[in-house]
């Protein structure tokens, strides 16, 4: 069966969009919500899209906080309404004095458990101390293996929904003048990487582009933009602010830190 939303999604994605139709196929003919794991904003909006094409199904979103990132989704009839316990989180924290460690580590140690990236929610981290929303009972798994965060060990702890810390995006900001706003041309220069290594980063699918694979060198980004490298960072066009004077783009990108 061909969908009308297929064609606006990479090859990739479709299976993802598929079983979210299945899904939401499923919650009407048997009156029964579906609950998914964590998606990313790319995978909110191909949900969104999907969902909206199945009649008297509604698609609902919470990842613990308000603004969360990542979040579940929920599939279900037109009318009901998912009370808290039917998320199915969980909120996880340690805590070490003096700690120094970063979004990375604490992701990191936890996927080096065997947990699925798409068990977990956002990540808070602050020194000293670590909050990480969970599946349920990925809460219960942390807290009798996770056992450390790069050098330092940690004794992790359910708390409660009211005890997480949302997580506060900080962006250093730069100026750079680019020949055009092309994707490799604005990698280029905000990391200043030579041009041929962010051709080859964009080609081995390590970059996403508002949390979607581009292998495209040569898409034209926009304000808002976010760009994802993989091991790297994450990046945002802040700011298009005109021409220099010898004709170039001025672009005020962010570093997340």
């Amino acid at each position: 069966m061909s969908w009308p939303w297929e064609t606006h999604l990479l090859p990739a994605e479709r299976p993802f969009a598929r079983q979210l139709a299945h899904w939401a196929e499923e919650a009407g003919r048997r009156w029964r919500p579906v609950l998914t794991d964590f998606y990313d904003l790319r995978r909110q909006w191909i949900a969104r899209v999907v969902v909206a094409s199945v009649s008297e199904i509604e698609l609902k979103s919470w990842g613990g906080y308000p603004d969360a990132e990542r979040v579940r989704l929920w599939i279900g009839p037109e009318g009901w309404e998912p009370g808290e316990s039917d998320w199915q989180l969980g909120f996880v924290k340690v805590e070490v004095p003096g700690a120094e460690w970063t979004h990375g580590d604490v992701l990191g140690s936890i996927l080096g458990l065997g947990v699925r990236r798409e068990k977990i929610g956002d990540i808070s981290v602050v020194p000293g101390a670590a909050w990480c929303v969970t599946d349920r009972e990925i809460a219960s798994f942390l807290c009798v293996h996770w056992q450390r965060v790069g050098r330092y060990s940690v004794h992790p702890c359910v708390v409660s929904p009211g005890e997480f810390v949302p997580p506060r995006q900080s962006w250093r900001q730069e100026r750079v003048t680019v020949a055009s706003l092309r994707l490799d041309a604005v990698l280029h220069e905000a990391l200043h990487w030579s041009r041929s290594k962010a051709a080859e980063w964009i080609k081995k699918g390590m970059v996403q582009v508002n949390w979607a694979v581009c292998q495209d060198g040569a898409r034209p980004l926009a304000e808002g933009d976010v760009i994802s490298v993989r091991g790297v960072g994450r990046l945002k066009i802040l700011a298009l602010e005109g021409e220099s004077r010898r004709g170039r783009q001025i672009v005020r990108v962010g570093h997340l830190e």
